[in-house]
Order: C-alpha cells, then structure tokens, then sequence
C-alpha cells in the first residue's frame, strides 16, 4: 500500500489519483474515482512488475468536470530494484570545514526505473548518522558545522516506489582546517606567511614589529595565527620584518616594520595590522626584499616602495632614501615577474632579465669588477630571452632558462651551486652544473633551491641550521635533494628556512626553528623537512 498525497496551489484542492503500466495508453484509477482533499492510497498487490506512471490531478473544491491541472510521474518501479549504485564527489577526497561538498549517486535500476537516493556519514569509523533521507541524486553537504576530520559517505539507492534499500556504497572523505595554499618567507625573514583555503592569511614566526598582522608585538608564534581583518586574498609576501597580500580586487594591504615606508601607506609608522597600500590597483604579484617592496601590475609595470638605500625601489627622486608610497619604476609595460632581493631588485621583461639596485657583489648581474648601484633596470647579458623564472636572494639572483639554472652574486657559502665557495663575486650567470628539469627557482640568505619539474625539490649553499633539508648541517655547493619531498607544487625561503606546499595539501618546511619560523608548534631546528600546523 502506498500513500499519496498532492500538493497544489488553489485555495482548496482536491485530488484523483490513476497509474498506468509504462507504454499502455489507458490510465486506471488507483482507488476512488471521486476527487477528494484526503491522502489517498494506492494498493499494489497483484500488480506486475516493471515501470509505472502516475498521475495526479487537481482541481478546486466545488467545481465540477474535468481537471484543472495534471502531473505525471514517470519510471515509479513496481518490484523494481537498484541493483548497484556509485558515488562521485566534488572536491574530490578532500575539503576544509565550510565547505559545500557536493555527491551525486548512480545507480542502475531494472525496467529502467527511476532511482531516489539516501546519505548518510560516519565519522571514524564509528555509527552512521542520517545527512537526508531519499530523494534526487545530487546532495549538497554544508559542512560549516562539521569537524574538522576522516569521513565515510554512505550512499544507499532504491527503485522509486520499492522500500528499499536496494544497494548501498560508501567513500571516504576528509574535511581538514584551512590549509596553505601559497605561503612566502623573505630571504631575510624569520617568519612567513600562507594564503589558506579559506581566503584568509595566516603567518608565523617573529614578530617583534608586528609581521604576523595579528594584533600584537609581544611574542613571536611557532604556529599559524591569523592576520587580523584579511579576507579574499590572493597571495602573500614577506620581507625581513614586514608582510603584504594582495586581495581580489587588486588592491594591496601590508602590516609589520615601517620604518623605511615598507608598508606604502604614507607614513613610517609600523603597524601589527593591515594597511592599505595607497593608490595601488591593478596589482597581479608581490615580491618583498629586506625592506622595501614592489608590485607587478597588470599592465606589465612594476612599482616599488620602501627602502631605497642602494636604488632597490628603482627610484631616484632628490634625496629619496625611502618611499613611503608606491612609486613607478622605469618598467611601464611588459614585465611578467618581480623578485625582490635583500637590496636589489629583479624582474622578467619580454622574457628576459632586468636588474636594479645593489651591485657591491654583483648582484646585477653584468660582469666585469663589482660596479655602481644602479636605478635604472639593467639588462642581464646572457638573459635577455627564454628565462621562465628569476629569484632574488639576500646578494644572489638565479634564474631558470630552459629548465637549466644560472646564477650570479656572492658566492661566499656556494649559494651559486658551482661546486666552490669564492670570496670574490661572480658578477655573469654561471651555469649551476648537473642540474635540469627545474621548473621554480628559490633563493635565500646564502643558499638556493630549485623545485623540479617531478616535484621533488634540491638545495644548495649554507647548511648550519638545516636549510639544505637533507639531515644534516654540511654546506653543500651544488645541488642536493631534500629529503622526504616528493610532491612539491611550490617552493619557498626564507633567511635560513625552505618550505614546500604539497600536493596533498599540507606545507613542509626544514631549516632554522627559532621564533618557531617552521610553523610545527616547536622553535627547534629541523634538518628534515615537518609539517605546518595549520589550525
């Protein structure tokens, strides 16, 4: 016996009810022949199996003849079953709390009748708790109140009008917190920041002038906090003691040390939450040095602020020591990346690189004796095409051409990757031997890493804190694996610190621990690579 029930919108309706085996063209009243405003019921008993269709009409209660409205509902199975089901998901395996996940059964019925679907959790490996109980294919689960842990997703499938169920399938599912999804640690930092799944920015590490944006000044943090007021962010960056995100709207926020105009608000005043950068829009990347900063626009210009003590910011206005605001480089149009360095500054033009700032070791890269510090952008000899990725260093610059890497600078702890340590800089790029397939080019204090193009990842330079990741604290002067990374999607580093995001969602880090600068809840060194604790 089935009960049915219509639903309409006249003021009083009443109801008649009359099913047909699918393809006969007579329709039978499935009880009484009168309209009436009471559930009516449907007795199968006797019926044969296969694919039904029902019809309901209505009309107003007092009026007479024929029906004022009809629907039908086809494929109601009579002792039809679903003889298997599946289940897609999206995001697929993996999503954080707040999420809107979405499942969508499958399921295979006999006389090609219609399917309803229930879904149910576990959470686990404990009891089954109802999500909704059966109804069309697709469920959205709102998980905004949900833990943050492993799931099991059940999904059961029975023929429409059977009791079911008739089969039954179940994946498992993880909600996770915010994780990193782009994080940056200055090459002269001891703190770095994520963009996280949520939108948000969370940092960690030192902050003595605020550079965690949340707040406050009075302690450094060995695990991720988040900064203050910050939504719909794109990418973050951090210099030696400042931090910067670009939003969504192209519009810039920094926070930290502002001594120097760091922050580009107009003022030199520092501060432990989120400034607007003045006039900047249009905004596509950001690379921050020691102390200064710089903006790729969308317009393929790159405008700079903050320290200008060596020409880094690419300005010489009278007297300029500092800009406090975002000033344009003589870069207008065509750059493609900007990476700042400790006191230079370095950028992709037309395929090719341009350099500008301090030059006292060679740092710009165009040969001969050390020269002057430059403002104006100075071409690279050697690099003027084909270079896909440039990354500045504290007094080092590499680049990755063709898969293969030169690099140009101080050499004084074999950060160039050549196999010796020279106290004279090498002023051209010098090809780092044995090394190809490098798809992203990191540089720090004195050391490098290149993360290749099968996601494993090679360090080389200093390694008294552990930043070369490979368990010990031997200097290596040309490439050597960090361990344990497999799966690396982007790399970072920081003063003596390297992190890597995974493709399993979690961020490595290795190197230097003070200030708890790893992230992991500790403030000791780590020769091999841990995980950020993102809460």
């Amino acid at each position: 016996m089935i009960t049915l029930t219509g639903t309409s919108t006249c003021s009083a309706p009443q109801f008649r009810f009359s099913y047909r085996l699918k393809g006969n063209s007579t329709w039978i009243l499935t009880g009484l022949s009168a309209y009436s405003s009471s559930p009516q019921t449907w007795n199968t008993t006797g019926l044969a199996s296969g694919t039904y269709e029902l019809m309901v009409e209505a009309r107003n209660t007092g009026n007479v003849g024929q029906s004022e409205s009809t629907a039908v509902i086809a494929n109601y199975g009579i002792g039809s079953t679903c003889g298997s089901v599946a289940l897609s998901d999206s995001p697929h395996r993996l999503s954080t709390v707040g999420a809107q996940v979405t499942f969508t059964g499958n399921a295979t019925c006999s006389s090609g009748a219609m399917a309803e679907y229930r879904y149910s959790y576990s959470q686990n490996g404990g009891a089954y708790t109802l999500l909704r109980t059966y109804g069309p294919a697709a469920y959205v689960w709102d998980t905004s109140t949900s833990a943050a842990t492993n799931y099991a997703i059940l999904v059961e499938a029975r023929a429409v009008g059977s009791t079911g169920p008739d089969s039954q399938f179940a994946i498992p599912y993880t909600l996770s917190g915010a994780y990193g999804t782009q994080i940056n640690s200055g090459g002269g930092s001891h703190h770095a920041c994520a963009r996280v799944s949520n939108g948000m920015a969370r940092c960690w590490g030192q902050n003595d002038f605020g550079q965690l944006g949340n707040g406050t000044t009075s302690a450094s943090s060995s695990s991720p906090v988040t900064v203050t007021g910050l939504t719909n962010v794109l990418q973050v960056a951090t210099g030696a003691s400042h931090s910067c995100a670009l939003l969504t709207d192209t519009t810039v926020r920094c926070w930290g040390l502002n001594t120097k105009g760091e922050l580009g608000n107009g003022s030199t005043t520092n501060s432990s939450t989120p400034v607007v950068a003045t006039g900047l829009t249009g905004v596509v990347a950001l690379s921050l040095g020691d102390y200064h900063s710089c903006a790729l626009l969308s317009s393929g210009g790159i405008t700079c602020w903050g320290s200008n003590s060596s020409l880094q910011t690419g300005t010489s206005a009278p007297g300029a020591a500092y800009q406090v605001v975002p000033t344009a480089t003589a870069i207008t149009s065509g750059a493609t990346a900007v990476s700042a360095g400790g006191f230079h500054t370095c950028a992709l033009v037309g395929g090719g690189v341009k350099c500008w700032g301090d030059n006292t070791s060679g740092q710009l890269g165009t040969g001969g004796t050390p020269a002057q510090n430059s403002v104006a952008p100075l071409d690279v000899p050697g690099l003027t095409s084909g270079v896909t990725s440039v990354a500045s260093g504290e007094l080092h610059v590499c680049a990755v051409v063709g898969g293969a890497v030169q690099c140009w600078g101080d050499n004084s702890f074999g950060q160039l990757g050549n196999g010796a340590i020279s106290a004279t800089p090498t002023t051209s790029p010098a090809v780092v031997p044995g090394l190809s397939g490098v798809a992203e080019m990191a540089s720090g204090l004195v050391f490098s890493c290149a993360r290749l193009t099968n996601q494993t990842v090679k360090c080389w330079g200093r390694n008294t804190e552990g930043e070369i990741g490979d368990g010990t604290t031997v200097d290596r002067l040309s490439p050597t694996s960090v361990s344990g990374i497999s799966t690396a999607t982007s790399i970072t580093v920081g003063g003596v610190s390297g992190c890597a995001l995974l493709s399993n969602s979690q961020t490595a880090c290795w190197g230097y621990g003070g200030f708890g600068g790893l992230g992991n809840g500790s403030t000791s060194n780590a020769l091999t690579p841990v995980v950020v604790a993102y809460p």
